[in-house]
């Protein structure tokens, strides 16, 4: 692990990744990072799941019904909870 000194961020100096995957070894990091998550809670979600899905726990399903879905211009989207 390294430290810029320019800009103090932390990288691998094997794969050059940026933050450095502390505890997981760079192929182990490069999937973890190609791998789909759930937008509420992070868990990796299976193959062929779309980009912003939620996975199947109950508290991330009920964030995912009360969900804005717009996605702003940057390609992000909303954070805003629709409360009924």
């Amino acid at each position: 692990r390294y430290r810029c000194h320019a800009c103090t961020e932390n990288f691998c100096a094997a794969c050059k990744q940026s933050p450095y995957h502390l505890g997981m070894t760079c192929e182990e990091a490069a999937a973890a990072s190609a791998a789909v998550h759930c937008r509420f809670c992070s868990a990796t979600l299976p193959k062929g799941s779309r980009q912003g899905s939620a996975c199947e726990a109950e508290e991330c399903q009920q964030r995912q019904d009360q969900a804005c879905e717009e996605v702003h211009k940057c390609g992000h989207r909303c954070l805003v909870f629709l409360v009924a």
